[in-house]
């Protein structure tokens, strides 16, 4: 959403909806959790371009930790509209809902400081600057780190 635009949000809601079925989970508390991940999908994508709107992208100290406390907002709206809909259909017990709450909202959190600068490099790269064998290299380490992190989902 942050390269993309708002336009492709129903392609998280879908995917998200699709992740959540197969895991498996009834379909209403599947749906809920997707719409409380394309709500911080919507929300990290808002916080990116605002700060990619200024001339240097994280170029301050104040504006990363401006970037890594705002992006901590969408996860925490996440996180709870997910663990709310888990307490609702009984999937998960009351006990257990703020351990599943922190690890959801930190797994969110630092997938967003983790992938957030990785976009960032892409979209503001100069691409006349680069040569064949750095953009190769380029390619094969962001190929390797999106195999890794799908190896973990």
């Amino acid at each position: 959403l942050a390269l993309g635009g708002y336009r492709l949000w129903p392609a998280v809601l879908l995917a998200s909806f699709l992740a959540n079925y197969w895991a498996p989970t009834d379909a209403a508390v599947a749906l809920a959790i997707a719409a409380g991940n394309t709500l911080e999908a919507l929300g990290g994508a808002w916080i990116i371009r605002f700060v990619r709107a200024r001339e240097r992208v994280l170029g301050t100290q104040k504006e990363t930790l401006a970037f890594a406390a705002g992006s901590m907002g969408p996860a925490a709206a996440s996180a709870s509209v997910g663990v709310g809909s888990l307490l609702l259909a009984g999937t998960l017990d009351a006990v257990s809902a703020p351990a599943v709450w922190l690890t959801w909202w930190v797994g969110n959190s630092l997938g967003t400081l983790v992938i957030a600068p990785v976009i960032f490099a892409i979209a503001d790269r100069d691409e006349s600057t680069r040569t064949a064998d750095g953009n190769a290299i380029e390619r094969l380490l962001i190929a390797a780190a999106c195999l890794v992190a799908f190896a973990f989902i």
